[in-house]
């Protein structure tokens, strides 16, 4: 579970390495003579100070900003040149990262080539797309994990591969991938010669470009504080210098020139520094090769060359950020998206239950969410410099005259509470977590992991019990300091009935319907802060297999997996009062739909909604609650008026609903999802179309979507079966 901000190597870094890739593949660069390396005539650079005593200056400025362009007007624009454009503030040319995500998604990120998929991951996160861990449900880091060509591309490949890896933010802890991080890693410094350079593809020989990546690929864990590389990197370094000439080159080429400055500049060496005792330094012979029109030859005396004056640009951009102190090249970020959800729970009740962006500070969200919810707040800064929440909804730090207060939590995707005393950092919130705001001091605990217990066939199963089955809940407590105690002596309420835990935390229930009920957990005490933080639990209860209906032959073949799902996560159950008949093929209506929705989403709370935004969803009806909680989460398709519940939905509504439960965004471009029926729709309406048809939610038929068509109970049953499947992966792992 990521809690605090890692400096991940960025995109750019993979950026850098693609282009060296792609040229070392193409052969365009002289292989490094066989022969004995010239005597050394000084030593190697190994550090410079920590404040360089060269400068960018107004020509290496100019030079900059003239590759720029000649970049920029490159048809097709360059995907390697993303990264200095970023570095540099420089806009991509309109549509780029869109032709990106378009690529992705054709291929649902499948590549032949290593180098074909790390140089799209790199491109499309180099400007500015979402995780490469989520493009419309697909996961690059773990496609470049389990790549069949991880080895058979050289060092180039096995170097992309580790800077994909740590450009990987909030993949799933079940991903089943054969290569990881440290494991490339190891490989990579085990490849290093014995003279300190590192083999080009194919060969036993050490190569400028190889050693160049594999110094890019070593240099993140160089301590900033350290002034001296590690000996592994001085071998490489000297090396390096043993096949650099007089005027600064290596071999007379500026694009391996340019690597080399990247290189150096990665590792905090001032590559102006960088020469043989007499010799010209490697940044001043790549600026010897500029030419007049502002690009760069990638031989003495040669024309323009493209692939060099790239690498200069990327070079330059590099040396400029070591001078001026922004980090490296490398530094980039890589943001997830989605949303969390939030829990505000005060002394004695709730005071809000709502959602999130994900992504961000926890502290920034709840502020965010408090302000657009209109909830009083304040904060202030406290003795380490940290803004604190000290009044949520008028109740205020020491409320009962301790040291009470208002504190936070955070509830991992995947299990387990992080608490802010032991964070090492501020808290972040990502993706499908849960933010607990609660009043309590440091006696209040949390309620932790919870087990469902039940009998199948004679044998104790464990999991989703299946419908009107007795079955046992087991409570667990947790704190900063342990977690696992029973949970004894706390309130559990299911539909109204309550129990209290026993000395192991269990409570034992007759048999539920099927469907997602809402577990409420609470250890409120009077006139003081309550023993545990209430705790909403979304306990699911499997419907009756598909088997088991009396109509199940009418159920059409492409929908049996998806109305298999569906009843056995409890998002759909019979279609009548008679519970052995599924109806598949009767319509479903509006307020079926988004009930549907929000035991999808585990959105149901148990406070009651004073006012309905609706003049025709009174809160007595069935969907009453339902509806309000749902507009309140941003589930429906309107935030007021009136919202037609006994109509039949239709899959224009269905895919608005359905993109905003499962906060799907819109990656590629909107040429790719052209249907040729729905000109005239709402920007609304045509963004969530195009979400869906990305995320395979629901899809249209021969070039058309049939917006206005209403869906059949089998229709919403696939379509809310695929959003739990991208909303919950580990679901289907069991």
């Amino acid at each position: 579970m990521t809690r605090f901000k890692l400096n991940k190597l960025a995109a750019g870094l993979s950026a850098l390495l693609t282009i060296s890739i792609m040229i070392l593949q193409s052969g365009t660069l002289a292989a490094a003579s066989a022969g004995e390396p010239a005597p050394i005539v000084g030593t190697a650079v190994k550090s410079s100070s920590s404040t360089p005593s060269s400068a960018f200056t107004v020509d290496m400025e100019s030079a900059l900003q003239k590759a720029k362009q000649l970049l920029y007007n490159q048809k097709p624009f360059p995907d390697w040149a993303a990264i200095g454009f970023a570095k540099n503030g420089h806009a991509l040319p309109e549509g780029f990262k869109e032709a990106k995500a378009d690529l992705i998604l054709n291929n649902r990120g499948q590549f032949d080539k290593l180098i074909d998929l790390t140089r799209t991951t790199i491109a499309y996160a180099a400007a500015g797309g979402s995780s490469i861990n989520d493009i419309a449900g697909i996961d690059l880091y773990t496609k470049a994990m389990n790549h069949t060509a991880m080895t058979e591309e050289g060092m180039a490949g096995l170097v992309s591969a580790y800077l994909v890896s740590t450009l990987s933010r909030s993949y799933s802890p079940f991903a089943r991938t054969s290569w990881y991080s440290d494991r490339l890693f190891d490989r990579i410094q085990k490849e290093q010669l014995a003279n300190g350079s590192w083999p080009d593809e194919g060969s036993k020989e050490g190569g400028v470009q190889s050693t160049a990546l594999a110094l890019i690929a070593l240099s993140p864990v160089q301590s900033e504080q350290e002034t001296v590389p590690s000996s592994s990197v001085q071998r490489a370094l000297d090396w390096l210098q043993a096949q650099q000439s007089n005027d600064g080159s290596f071999h007379g080429s500026t694009q391996a020139a340019a690597q080399v400055i990247i290189a150096l500049s990665s590792l905090r060496i001032d590559a102006a520094q960088f020469a043989r005792i007499g010799g010209e330094s490697v940044l001043h012979h790549l600026l010897s090769r500029q030419l007049d029109g502002g690009g760069f030859s990638e031989k003495a005396n040669g024309p323009l060359h493209m692939a060099a004056t790239l690498q200069a640009y990327l070079a330059l951009t590099a040396y400029k950020l070591y001078i001026n102190g922004e980090g490296r090249l490398t530094d980039l970020s890589n943001p997830s998206v989605g949303s969390a959800n939030i829990q505000i729970e005060g002394p004695q009740g709730t005071v809000a239950h709502g959602r999130i962006p994900s992504g961000s500070l926890a502290l920034d969200g709840a502020i965010s969410y408090l302000k657009n919810a209109g909830i009083a707040y304040e904060t202030k800064t406290d003795s380490s410099g940290q803004q604190v929440l000290t009044s949520i909804a008028g109740i205020k730090d020491g409320h009962y005259g301790g040291k009470d207060s208002w504190r936070s939590a955070v509830y991992g995707r995947f299990g387990g509470w992080m608490f802010e005393e032991n964070a090492a950092g501020p808290l972040y919130i990502e993706e499908g977590e849960t933010l607990l705001l609660y009043y309590g001091n440091d006696k209040t605990e949390l309620i932790g992991q919870i087990q469902e217990e039940w009998i199948y066939n004679g044998q104790t199963a464990t999991g989703r019990p299946s419908a009107h089955t007795p079955f046992k809940l087991t409570v667990n407590m947790s704190n900063p300091t342990m977690g696992g105690l029973p949970a004894s002596g706390i309130t559990v309420i299911i539909d109204g009935k309550k129990k209290i835990t026993d000395a192991k935390g269990v409570t034992a229930w007759n048999g539920l319907a099927p469907g997602v009920h809402v577990v409420t957990m609470i250890g409120y005490r009077n006139g003081t802060v309550p023993a545990a933080a209430k705790r909403l639990y979304y306990l699911t209860v499997s419907a009756p297999e598909l088997s088991s209906y009396k109509d199940r032959a009418q159920v059409s073949e492409w929908a049996t997996d998806g109305m298999s799902n569906a009843l056995t996560f409890g998002l759909i159950q019979g279609g009548s009062t008679q519970s052995s008949i599924l109806a598949p093929k009767k319509a479903l209506t509006r307020a079926e739909f988004v009930t549907m929705l929000l035991r999808l989403v585990h959105g149901a709370n148990d406070r009651s909604t004073a006012k309905s935004p609706f003049q025709d969803v009174p809160p007595g009806k069935w969907y009453g609650s339902a509806i309000i909680q749902a507009a309140e989460l941003g589930l429906t398709d309107r935030p007021s008026g009136r919202f037609e519940p006994d109509r039949a939905i239709t899959r224009e509504e269905a895919a608005v609903m359905s993109a905003h439960a499962g906060t799907l965004p819109v990656f590629g471009s909107a040429d790719r999802i052209a249907y040729a029926d729905t000109a005239g729709l709402s920007q609304a309406s045509l963004k969530a179309i195009q979400a869906v048809s990305e995320f395979e939610v629901m899809v249209g038929v021969e070039g058309k979507f049939y917006p206005k068509q209403t869906l059949t109970r089998e229709q919403a049953s696939t379509i809310l079966a695929r959003l739990h499947r991208y909303l919950y992966p580990e679901a289907y792992l069991e």
